[in-house]
């Protein structure tokens, strides 16, 4: 079985704010991916049968420029303009697999920071979501197959 782990970028893995203020200043340097981002990274590429494909939303140019700052832009990359993650994933769902990039996945990983962006997520099979509580308040979760956790530290990688 082979199974997909969409992990927001933005603020899930990397830290946005102090990239933006460095940006700003024209000073870009040091290291802006969050700890317990590399070790879940890691922990992802050392499982068999499973493929960590950065989901990321905003405008593609600066997006790849974060992604290359991160050291993550040689990884398989979702960029979106869209805000409704799950929209996107659905669009995926081809019978009993999910179809990205011509790959047929039987399971989902989904991580984010956002629990808006989990909304309609209950409806997708074999899909297993993860809120990590970072900078947003998280309210409103009530998808039966998400869970809140306060690091990617404590993400079961095991499908549903």
């Amino acid at each position: 079985m082979k199974t997909a782990v969409l992990l927001d970028f933005d603020r899930a893995v990397f830290d946005c704010a102090k990239f933006d203020a460095d940006h700003r200043s024209h000073k870009v340097r040091g290291n802006y991916v969050l700890f317990d981002a590399k070790r879940f990274i890691a922990k992802v590429k050392q499982q068999r049968g499973i493929s960590l494909i950065i989901f990321t939303q905003g405008e593609p140019d600066f997006q790849q420029l974060k992604l290359k700052v991160a050291g993550l832009n040689h990884e398989k990359i979702i960029i979106t303009p869209e805000f409704e993650k799950v929209r996107i994933i659905k669009r995926y769902l081809d019978g009993t697999k999910y179809l990205i990039d011509g790959v047929a996945y039987d399971n989902i990983i989904f991580v984010d920071d956002k629990s808006i962006s989990f909304k309609g997520f209950g409806n997708l099979p074999r899909a297993r979501g993860w809120c990590v509580r970072r900078f947003y308040k998280v309210n409103d979760l009530s998808e039966p197959n998400v869970k809140i956790v306060d690091s990617l530290d404590e993400i079961d990688l095991r499908p549903g």
